[in-house]
Formats: C-alpha cells, sequence, structure tokens
C-alpha cells in the first residue's frame, strides 16, 4: 500500500463522545451512482466524461484506487452498504426482483438507524431496491424523509400510471408527476429541499443523507441539453455520449448540493463520499470499466471494483492524495459511527473497518487481508481476495490470479499454483459456512441480452458458455 500525492490519471493499477455531547458532530453526504463504468469520470482519467464537481471531492480529498463493494449487481450491493455485513449472511445475495413481497431482511439495522440514535436527521433520495412493501420502504428503516424510487431502474421521464415500484413516492405516497420531468434533477431539487429544511428548522442537528442516484443505469435517457453540451468531445458512439451525458447531469447535481452547502456554512464540516454499486453494466448502459476485466453481475475485478471518493475539510483528511489499501463499501458504516461519536460493539456483528485512523495516516496497511464473494448461492459464482491474490470461481470453474501484479486479470495460474487453489478455495469454504442461501432467485436474462462481450464468452469454459449468452 502506497499513501501519497499522485496525478489523477486513470488508475494505473499496477473518538469522540457521546452523540448527546459532542457538538462538532460532522454531517455525512453520501453519494451513490448506478451502473457507472469504473474509468467513466474525469477523475479516474476519462477524456471524454465531465465530472468537474466529482472531481472537485477527489482534489479535496481521497480517492480509493482498491475499493471495492459487496456484491456485484445493485440490491446486493446497497444491502452490504447499509449494513455493515456481508449480505450474504443475511439472505440477500441476489438482485431482489420486481415485484416482490419480501426485501432486506426486517430485523437487519441499517445506517440511517444507527445514525438516529446517534442523533442526526436522516434522509434518502433515490433509487431504494431493498423492498417494495411497506414496512420495507426507507422511511419506516431509519430514513425520517424518503424521495425516490422503490425498484431499481425506471425511465429518467415522466410515466403514465407507474407501479408503485417504478413510481416517485415521498415517504410512501405517491408523487405527481409532471410533463418536462427529468428524474436526476428531480433528485437533486429535493436533496436541496430536504437540506434546506434541515437547516431551518434543525440547525444544530447533524444530517445524514443518502443519495442514491439512478443514473447512468439503464434505460438510456439523457437531456437534449446535456448531449449538445458534449457536442465537442469526440466519442466512439452516440451510446457512450448518452452514457457521458447522463454522467454530466448527475455531476452537476452534485455541484448544486455542495454549493448549497458551501452557502450554509456547512460543507467544511460534511464528509462527502462517492461510490459506484457495482461496476459498470458494459453494453446495457455503454460504460466502460478499462482496464478492468469484466463487468456489472461478474466477479471479475470490473465487477466489483468502484471508485470511491471521501473528503472532509474539517476532519484531518489529507487533500488530494490515493489511498491504495484494501477497503469495502461495507467500512462506511463503521466509520460513520465512530465519526458521529459512538462507540462500536462486537455484539452488531459488523464486519467493516473504521477507516478514519486509515486516512488520518495514524494507521498504515489493508483495512482488509481478506475480501470474499458470492453471488446466486453455493452453486453460483464466488471470490476471494487475500493477501494480492484472488480466487474466482465460476459455476464450478477455478480461476487464481495475482491482482497485485495483474490487476487486469489476464493471466490465470490456477494451474500453476495449484496449493494456492486448495488453500483459497479452503477459505472460501470456511467463509460460505456462515451465508445463507438467497431469499429470492436470479435469472439470467440480464446476461443473455447484455452477456458477457466475445472476448469474455472465449475465456470461459465451453460448459458455461450457454449458461452466460
Amino acid at each position: 500500500m502506497s499513501f501519497g500525492f499522485k496525478p489523477y490519471l486513470l488508475l494505473l493499477l499496477g473518538a469522540l463522545c457521546h452523540a448527546s455531547t459532542v457538538a462538532n458532530q460532522p454531517n455525512i453526504l453520501l453519494l451513490f451512482s448506478d451502473d457507472a463504468g469504473y474509468a467513466d469520470f474525469g477523475f479516474q482519467g476519462s477524456p471524454t466524461h465531465q465530472t468537474p464537481h466529482l472531481d472537485s471531492i477527489a482534489n479535496t480529498g481521497v480517492r480509493f484506487t482498491r475499493a471495492y463493494v459487496s456484491g456485484p449487481v445493485c440490491s446486493p450491493s446497497r444491502a452490504g452498504l447499509l449494513s455493515g455485513k456481508y449480505q450474504q449472511f443475511f439472505g440477500h445475495g441476489n438482485n431482489l426482483p420486481n415485484p416482490h413481497p419480501m426485501g432486506l431482511p426486517l430485523d437487519i439495522k441499517l445506517m440511517p438507524e444507527y445514525l438516529q440514535e446517534l442523533g442526526y436527521g436522516t434522509y434518502m433520495i433515490g433509487k431504494w431496491h431493498l423492498g417494495i412493501p411497506e414496512p420495507y420502504q426507507p422511511q419506516n428503516r431509519g430514513f425520517d424523509r424518503f424521495f425516490g424510487i422503490l425498484e431499481g431502474a425506471r425511465s429518467y421521464h415522466k410515466i403514465k400510471n407507474p407501479s408503485l415500484g417504478k413510481a416517485l413516492v415521498e415517504n410512501g405516497q405517491r408523487f405527481q408527476e409532471e410533463a418536462g420531468l427529468y428524474v436526476t434533477d428531480l433528485f437533486g431539487d429535493k436533496a436541496i429541499e430536504f437540506l434546506n429544511d434541515h437547516f431551518d428548522q434543525d440547525p444544530n442537528k447533524p444530517f445524514f443523507m443518502y443519495l442514491s442516484f439512478t443514473a447512468p443505469h439503464s434505460p438510456m435517457d439523457a437531456k437534449e441539453e446535456d448531449i449538445h453540451a458534449l457536442d465537442h468531445v469526440e466519442f466512439e458512439s452516440e451510446e457512450r455520449k448518452i452514457n457521458a451525458a447522463m454522467t454530466l447531469a448527475m455531476d452537476r447535481e452534485v455541484g448544486r448540493i455542495l454549493e448549497l452547502l458551501k452557502a450554509r456554512g456547512e460543507l467544511d464540516n460534511t464528509m462527502v463520499i462517492f461510490l459506484n454499486d457495482n461496476g459498470g453494466a458494459g453494453r446495457s448502459n455503454h460504460s466502460s470499466n478499462l482496464p478492468l476485466r469484466g463487468h456489472k453481475s461478474s466477479m471479475f475485478e470490473g465487477g466489483v471494483r468502484v471508485p470511491m471518493l471521501v473528503s472532509w475539510p474539517s476532519g484531518g483528511i489529507p487533500k488530494g492524495v490515493d489511498f491504495d489499501g484494501v477497503t469495502s463499501s461495507f467500512d462506511l458504516l463503521p466509520t460513520f459511527i465512530r465519526m458521529a461519536g459512538g462507540s462500536l460493539s462486537p455484539d452488531w456483528e459488523l464486519e467493516g473497518r473504521d477507516l478514519m485512523p486509515y486516512l488520518r495516516g495514524d494507521r498504515v496497511g489493508d483495512p482488509h487481508a481478506t475480501l470474499a464473494w458470492r453471488f446466486n448461492g453455493y452453486k453460483g459464482r464466488k471470490a476471494l481476495l487475500h493477501r494480492g491474490w484472488k480466487y474466482i470461481n465460476w459455476e464450478g470453474s477455478e480461476s487464481l490470479f495475482h491482482i497485485e501484479s495483474d490487476p487486469c486479470e489476464k493471466k490465470n495460474l490456477a494451474k500453476q499454483n495449484p496449493n494456492k487453489v486448495d488453500t483459497m478455495r479452503t477459505m472460501l469454504l470456511a467463509w460460505e459456512a456462515n451465508a445463507m442461501q438467497p431469499l429470492w432467485w436470479w435469472n439470467k436474462d440480464y446476461e443473455r441480452k447484455y452477456a458477457l462481450p466475445p472476448e469474455e464468452l472465449s475465456s470461459l469454459p465451453i460448459h458455461l458458455t450457454d449458461n452466460v449468452n
């Protein structure tokens, strides 16, 4: 691991007292994009995707070069983020079908509930995808206010008579959609509304806002003005331009929120976090994960490794640096709790680590020596990352990569290292002993439609290709 100043080029992958007595608890703004490509941000070195406001977060904080999420698709990733646990341990290992009578199990305590107990106002805007029935909705899972969608995706424009899952809702009530709306802009409007209300009504109370954009998840709906704003940029396809325009709209809303925080005098004492929910979806939304291999739903780096930024000007986090330690999205919950003046109980069985000692330079090394993944149950695809090595079991086919020297996973070393394969398989099986079979199942329509590109299909054993394309 290194921790020092680096140029923002595309990654050359090679406490406090109890909350009631804390006067300077930081605000927390957690920004989440959806199906974005690893390469598709200015701070990642993209020559086409313009993200000046997200870049400003990188310039005033830390960019993580080895950040992972706990699942390769939308719903499991969110379950891990908000619970601080491996979601496979409570049965949320697959994407939640829509509609479905269940959701993230109600006995699992979530991030906003912990922060409410520490005195925070809690707000959510955007995509939920953790349960449609009322008991599972955000306003019943720790959020004081919610505006967004309950399913995983919808049109970015007005829908006539949408289902509850695709409707825009505010604390369980349908929102009246008007002609001309654009969902990304509306999410920004509502975030500003919620924050202004918070500052006016509870000026001495810290806030936690989870702003979960749907951009740039399909459908590929971009505003004409955003498309034309990129006319001066050369794209390899019109679809890539639309993806960039959707990302531009998201970045603009981030900028509006940052400007509001600055105007209210709250920006310096706000920890701002940005990350993506899983790897870019490839042909589904024309995202790019280069130079990583794979895409959303895969166990390759392109499926689980994500861009991530953290900035907190008054919090002792250095500016404009890269952090190379192995990090997971479920580290954010324990980090927030400790930042907010709380203590961590072993009874909570959180999987994450408090990142602040690493970011402030008080601790060196990787927050995690080992991370594991599983998607679609015991017979599905799974992976284990351990001290520079990565073992992948793709529905029975085993691969081994040395990620530190081969982050693009080009050379399968399984045949040359049978003992290492045996060891890592055993470690993964021990981890799986704590996992449940999924509470619901995933079908492969996504990969049948968008699939692996030809070069990925050719790398799989023949007996698997019928299953993924």
